[in-house]
C-alpha cells in the first residue's frame, strides 16, 4: 500500500486525490488514469463545493453544477464514492483519526460536520446516500435523487443535529 501511495505521490498528484484514489481502487494504472483526467479533478472539486454547502440553500446550485459534469455511469459511481468517503471522513474527524482522512484540505469543514452530526447523524447520512444510490440504480433521475437526498439531509439530519 505504501508503494502505491508513493507512486501516486510521485506523479505530482495532490494528497487529497492520492488518498481518495487509494480508498477507491487498488489498481495503480486505474488510479493514475483517473488522476490524469480533468473531469475527475473537476468532479472532485465540485463535490467538495457541494459538501461544503450542504447546510446552505446554495446546495441546489451546487447540485446543478455537479450534474453538468456527469455524463456517464462511471462518473455517477465516482460521485457516490466521493460523497461516501466524505461522510466516512466526517466520522474519522469525529473519532480523532485524522490520519485516515482523504479530504485533508477540508479538515476544518469535516470537523464542523462531525461536531454537528455525531455518530448517529453520520450513519443516517450514509444510509440516505445508500438509498439514493439504490434509487439511481432503479433509473430514478440523478437530479431528483440528489435533490431529495440533500433535502432529507438538511431536514432530518443537519437540522435535528442543531
Amino acid at each position: 500500500m505504501d508503494e502505491y501511495v508513493e507512486e501516486l505521490s510521485a506523479a505530482n498528484i495532490s494528497q487529497d486525490i492520492v488518498k481518495l484514489l487509494t480508498r477507491m481502487t487498488n489498481n495503480i494504472e486505474k488510479a493514475l488514469s483517473l488522476a490524469s483526467e480533468q473531469w475527475f479533478i473537476d468532479l472532485y472539486l465540485q463535490t467538495v463545493s457541494l459538501m461544503k454547502s450542504v447546510m446552505k440553500s446554495t446546495v441546489f446550485i451546487e447540485i446543478i453544477r455537479l450534474l453538468k459534469l456527469i455524463d456517464t455511469k462511471e462518473k455517477e459511481s465516482i460521485l457516490f464514492k466521493f460523497i461516501n468517503i466524505w461522510f466516512k471522513d466526517v466520522l474519522y474527524a469525529l473519532t480523532s483519526k485524522k490520519n485516515f482522512i482523504s479530504f485533508q484540505s477540508q479538515i476544518n469543514i469535516l470537523e464542523l460536520h462531525a461536531e454537528k452530526l455525531g455518530v448517529q447523524g453520520i450513519a443516517d447520512a450514509i444510509e440516505l446516500l445508500e438509498k439514493g444510490y439504490i434509487r439511481r440504480q432503479a433509473n430514478v433521475s440523478l437530479n431528483l435523487v440528489l435533490q431529495e437526498m440533500f433535502i432529507q439531509m438538511q431536514k432530518n439530519i443537519y437540522l435535528v443535529a442543531l
